[in-house]
């Protein structure tokens, strides 16, 4: 904790200390930008030929400039073992039909609103594809309780079938999940970890 609390308080003086981001700084503040947060390559990563590591492909990120001295080798994740092994019970499940996998994370708070849309979402897409179930991820501490006598009835039904599954908490890793080619969709809330494991699970790369 405290060689990360170290490294973010020198990124935070190198970003400061930097000419170029003082000067973007003070044009925003000139135009009342002065809510955005300017963060960008110290100028001696520029200059030096240090490898760097980004967890990134050329595939999926917008077209800019990278240095030579920037290796993009893809999304570095732990390694995990096949579904199989790991949860037989759940890797039967997940090759019953193909997979919706919906892992919002443990930071997302729901809203009785949200609940009541999301299921609204879950019930539209079994109607629409009989042949899709359903793994859904979502903690008790969402703000809300959510039990087999909260979802509506559809779902219950859904549950009852074996087409939907809720979790509390997912007992492997989601990449486990996602490379039991038996997900055909992932939804998830835009975290670094999650799009990558999604990203990793399509292209088939990492360190």
């Amino acid at each position: 904790m405290l060689l990360n609390a170290y490294l973010a308080l020198r990124m935070l003086l190198v970003i400061v200390g930097n000419p170029r981001a003082r000067e973007l700084m003070a044009h925003c503040n000139a135009y009342g930008l002065s809510n955005i947060t300017i963060t960008q390559i110290p100028e001696q990563l520029r200059k030096d030929e240090t490898a760097i590591l980004l967890p990134a492909r050329r595939e999926i990120e917008f077209p800019c400039y990278f240095p030579d001295s920037f290796i993009l080798c893809g999304p570095i994740l732990r390694p995990c073992a096949p579904i199989a092994k790991e949860d037989p019970e759940l890797a039967s499940w997940l090759g019953q039909r193909p997979t919706v996998l919906v892992n919002l994370g443990s930071h997302v708070t729901y809203t009785i609103d949200v609940l009541t849309e999301l299921m609204n979402g879950f019930h539209m897409l079994l109607e629409t594809r009989p042949d899709i179930q359903i793994l859904w991820k979502i903690k008790p501490s969402s703000g809300t309780t959510l039990g087999d006598t909260t979802l509506p009835d559809s779902l219950r039904t859904a549950v009852a079938k074996g087409k939907m599954r809720v979790e509390s908490w997912l007992a492997v890793e989601p990449l486990c999940i996602l490379t039991s080619d038996h997900v055909e969709c992932m939804v998830h809330h835009g975290g670094s970890n999650s799009y990558h494991e999604a990203v990793r699970s399509v292209y088939g790369c990492s360190l």
